[in-house]
């Protein structure tokens, strides 16, 4: 019993993170942009922007299109991808999501 508490403690630091099983319906705000490099890195390419309905659509050329909507929610293709990441996330920790976060700027128009 003494051995299963301390092995929770261990891992208090996930707790306000997603669970990378269970389908997720929104990306963490934390998250979004390095979730978005690491698209950008799995060889998805923008296909369109729709500013007056405030949706990015991404397509891959073998796996399909990932739509991610202004209200961050996934399609069921994007639900699957953000699933990986989590899944690359805790195999690797902070480290990569820093280095996805640094791949890309985000410029305020004036």
């Amino acid at each position: 019993m003494h051995d299963a508490s301390i092995e929770q403690k261990g891992f208090n630091y996930l707790n306000h993170l997603p669970d990378p099983i269970k389908p997720m319906g929104s990306i963490d705000r934390a998250m979004r942009k390095a979730f978005f490099a690491f698209l950008l890195n799995d060889q998805y390419r923008i296909l369109s922007v729709c500013k007056k309905k405030k949706i990015v659509t991404l397509v891959h050329p073998t796996r399909g299109q990932v739509t991610i909507t202004a209200s961050e929610q996934l399609n069921a293709e994007g639900k699957k991808r953000y699933q990986v990441f989590f899944k690359v996330y805790f195999k690797r920790g902070s480290a990569f999501i820093d280095q996805l976060n640094s791949q890309i700027q985000i410029r305020v128009a004036a």
